[in-house]
């Protein structure tokens, strides 16, 4: 079962003892809030031999701490932590595995494992391409070839889930057999959302596809479907607005796979954390004081991912 020790107060444990704790971002969005909490009452029918809990790392109630804090209460002591999250940037990599180590420190006797995050699976891949699908066919008719995708990324100071998005978006044009793909991010790096909505109008395609990298309804989403509206006022082009991926059919068997231990490992080879420690120090994963299998990095509050 794939999964990333925390430290030597987080070790690992037999999945199938263990409650599985699903978290989400959160959201300050009621229906965002009500499309995950969905998610969870429909995994655990369609898995009723599992002990599934959810919290929310911030914007949210329960938060992550009430969440494993009730599960202890329960008698639990064997914790999976799931997060149902794309891909791993900040969040992942840095303040989860903090905080998780904070609440195993305050319960005696609690393991914690923190697995990887979705990724970018061939299921997710096939969502991906329903939902940009769906989007373009309900505008006008268009040609393949004049259909130019734009994929919005949440955006973060980790350069390889940055390179993520870019990576889905190429092949889901390519496997669309659409003219052009591109990316935007909501923060942190660059292009932004208008800043990409301008580049794309300044190309030659009749139709632009945007498809934000939200799971679920909420302020980002909302948020992009506002600017693309602006554009589309004073754009010459056809503009159509991907819906969350929360709302494709399939997608509860992708979060199938993922608590069954098919997410992904959590990806450090190319880590922008670890590689200036390995420059240091090529003989291991040295970060001065701490292992890098602890991803204890360096916070940046200016990442939201």
């Amino acid at each position: 079962m794939p999964g990333m020790p925390l430290d030597s107060a987080l070790t690992g444990t037999d999945p199938g003892a263990a409650a599985i704790l699903l978290c989400g971002h959160g959201t300050r969005e009621p229906t965002g809030v009500a499309q995950f909490e969905a998610m969870v009452a429909a995994l655990r029918a369609r898995h009723p031999e599992l002990h599934i809990a959810h919290g929310f790392l911030e914007l949210a109630a329960p938060g992550l701490d009430a969440a494993a804090g009730r599960l202890y209460e329960e008698g639990v002591r064997d914790i999976r932590v799931v997060p149902v999250f794309l891909f791993a940037a900040g969040h992942l990599k840095r303040d989860l595995p903090d905080m998780l180590a904070a609440i195993a420190q305050r319960h005696a006797g609690l393991q914690i494992r923190l697995e990887g995050p979705i990724g970018l699976t061939a299921d997710v891949l096939e969502t991906v391409h329903r939902l940009a699908g769906r989007a373009a066919a309900g505008g006008m008719p268009a040609p393949a070839a004049d259909t130019c995708l734009l994929v919005i990324g949440r955006g973060t100071s980790d350069p390889e889930a940055n390179a993520e998005v870019a990576r889905l978006a190429r092949m889901t044009a390519e496997r669309l057999g659409w003219g052009f793909a591109t990316t935007g991010y909501v923060a942190v790096t660059r292009p932004s959302v208008t800043e990409a909505m301008g580049l794309v109008d300044l190309l030659p395609f009749g139709r632009v596809v945007v498809l934000p990298l939200v799971l679920f309804d909420g302020r980002l989403h909302q948020g992009i479907a506002r600017d693309m509206a602006l554009r589309q006022a004073q754009s010459p082009r056809q503009w159509r607005l991907a819906d969350p991926f929360c709302t494709d059919d399939a997608w509860l068997g992708v979060l199938d796979a993922h608590i069954d231990g098919e997410a992904t490992a959590m990806p450090c080879r190319l880590c922008h954390y670890r590689v200036p420690a390995l420059a240091a120090d090529e003989g291991g994963h040295g970060h001065g004081d701490h292992h890098h299998a602890h991803h204890h990095h360096p916070h940046d509050p200016k990442d939201p991912a």
